[in-house]
């Protein structure tokens, strides 16, 4: 049974949340590279790149999913999203993914009147 790309994002973003406010987690560069299991068979790849400079954070993540059966695709996700924070607080974010055809584009900035969000144009 393949994995909701709903409950892999919900999951991805409380884990890079979560290794942002880790004070043990904390170095210049850290990579970690996930291998994607449904029912203990790799589907595909989550990476995520960390990168810190004084109060800037940059998080880049790239996750690639396939399910197949036999030669044919039965599902295919895949997402790139790049995250800038400072001072610990979220300052932009750019996300691109594909989910089984379907694209979706999200933009948020942060502006003087607060966070501004865009997502699929709207």
């Amino acid at each position: 049974m393949p994995i909701s790309p709903k409950f892999l994002c919900a999951v991805l973003g409380l884990a890079v949340t979560l290794l942002i406010a880790c004070p043990q987690a904390r170095a210049d560069q850290q990579i970690l590279d996930f291998t994607v299991l449904a029912d203990g068979d790799p589907i595909g790849h989550n990476i995520i790149a960390i990168h810190r400079q004084a109060d800037l954070t940059t998080v880049k993540v790239s996750t690639s999913i396939v399910v197949k059966l036999a030669t044919f695709t039965l599902f295919h996700f895949s997402q790139t999203t790049e995250e800038r924070w400072r001072g610990g607080k979220l300052d932009y974010l750019a996300s691109q993914s594909n989910d089984d055809g379907t694209r979706h584009q999200l933009c948020a900035r942060m502006t003087g009147a607060g966070l501004q969000v865009e997502s699929d144009g709207t």
